[in-house]
């Protein structure tokens, strides 16, 4: 029996609180291989303390490069980084873990999942 895998893929995100998440150049595509015609998408990251909580921790700074490739990116500024704060603890202070998707939303409003996992961001230590 074959699977039908309609979660996205897996991507577990390691950042220190207070520091960016670089940009990340992404091509999204159809599951022929081909390009993944991104006008009028809008793609959207959040990341939460559990899948569970009303409000989102920090949100990804996206944007699509070239719609019609599929190209798009996406970045956390070190403005979103400092919200992580009260995650789950881990047993490697100072560790903490939240989870996180991303999804594209077209002009029907139908949603596709990117990318979903967990984030572990490290406190940062050095302060100016």
């Amino acid at each position: 029996m074959a699977d039908i895998d309609a979660r996205g893929e897996r991507l577990n995100l390691f950042v220190k609180r207070g520091t960016i998440l670089p940009i990340v150049n992404i091509v999204v595509t159809n599951d022929d291989g081909t390009p993944f015609d991104l006008t009028n998408c809008e793609i959207t990251g959040q990341i939460r303390v559990n899948v569970d909580d009303a409000a989102a921790l920090a949100n990804f700074t996206t944007g699509i490069s070239n719609a019609a490739q599929g190209r798009a990116f996406y970045h956390l500024p070190s403005s979103e980084t400092l919200k992580l704060v009260g995650g789950i603890p881990m047993p490697k202070a100072p560790l903490e873990k939240y989870v996180w998707d991303m999804q594209i939303k077209d002009s029907f409003q139908n949603i596709t999942p990117l990318y979903w996992g967990d984030v572990i961001s490290q406190q940062k230590v050095t302060r100016p």
